[in-house]
């Protein structure tokens, strides 16, 4: 059965009451969600279920998509179902500068690359816990966990059509095309030719006896935290399989004041979600048998299954206090 524990929930009333702040959040004009086959049952549209959804065509100019902004919009949300996003759209860039002329804030803009190689090289970076490794690195007989640098196995990328694929120069794994194709296996017996394979991630397999897995849901300054149980290898969240749910604010977690909640992981979640600007979306760690935490996968556009409408409620919260308020991110 499922344990919900509301640990040090933010306490709005601290600035104004709640009643206000929602007040003050709808005031302010139009929420834009700019999404990419990221809509029914995704995170971020349960969190603004009042937004203007406005879906991204790749290629599409300019002009083109501030005609679809409604002139009365603060706030425009990046919600790209796609493991890089640089070019998506095209003009990125000149989007981002031409909405924020217009004194539009901008959610997750800055976080283009959430894939497994750059991410392993970022927890690397800022001295975290970190799977990535490479041929020579380790044991002839230690386990390696193969699998894409594409989240989901590039399945978002496979939706592009041809011509956007060819253009935004995107290109997907042949040799592993599902999550289910994720291999576990020793060193000695990954192929050679996959070390280089820039479309795959060999990463260290860690697991722990009793199977235990954890996601933590961030918006703003709400963390939901779920913890799991599962022999799977790769991480799907079942409803059945949830042990715990862990309701916490930015706070404490940067103090490590959360207890039951392994130290590790609050000491690494708000740096990366820091370093890589990120405001929300999902990130999943993994735990090896000392009780060491790890982190193999952040999501900008995370389905939302596993979430009850109080959670939703919660990290709604956050993120209209990180919209209104505090800014973490340069």
């Amino acid at each position: 059965m499922t344990n919900t524990d509301f640990w040090k929930p933010i306490n709005l009333s601290s600035h104004v009451d709640d009643t206000t702040v929602s007040s003050q959040f709808r005031n302010l004009g139009e929420v834009v969600i700019y999404e990419l086959n990221a809509w029914s049952g995704y995170m971020l549209p349960r969190v603004l279920p009042n937004a203007i959804r406005v879906t991204a065509e790749p290629l599409e100019p300019l002009d083109d998509i501030l005609a679809r902004v409604p002139p009365q919009t603060w706030l425009f949300a990046f919600h790209l179902n796609l493991t890089n996003a640089r070019c998506v759209p095209l003009c990125r860039d000149a989007l981002c500068n031409s909405l924020a002329q217009r004194g539009i804030r901008l959610l997750n803009s800055a976080v283009v690359d959430i894939g497994k190689r750059s991410l392993q090289a970022t927890c690397r970076e800022l001295n975290l816990n970190c799977v990535g490794t490479s041929r020579f690195l380790g044991g002839a007989d230690d386990l390696v966990i193969v699998k894409t640098d594409q989240n989901h196995a590039g399945a978002p990328e496979r939706k592009l059509t041809s011509r956007q694929r060819e253009i935004l120069g995107v290109s997907s794994s042949q040799t592993l095309t599902a999550a289910s194709d994720y291999l576990v296996l020793s060193r000695r017996n990954v192929p050679l030719p996959w070390w280089n394979d820039h479309t795959l991630a060999i990463e260290e397999y860690k697991c722990n006896a009793e199977g235990i897995k954890y996601r933590c849901y961030f918006a703003g300054e709400c963390y939901i935290v779920v913890k799991t149980r599962s022999k799977d290898v790769v991480m799907r969240l079942d409803t059945n399989q949830i042990t715990n749910v862990y309701s916490v604010s930015r706070e404490s977690v940067n103090s490590i004041s959360v207890p039951n909640l392994p130290m590790d992981l609050q000491n690494c979640l708000t740096s990366l979600i820091d370093h890589l600007q990120l405001d929300f979306g999902a990130i999943d760690f993994v735990q090896d048998d000392s009780g060491r935490t790890f982190i193999v996968d952040v999501n900008t556009t995370s389905f939302s299954r596993a979430l009850t409408e109080q959670s939703i409620g919660y990290l709604r919260d956050g993120l209209i206090r990180h919209t209104l308020g505090s800014k973490h991110h340069p």
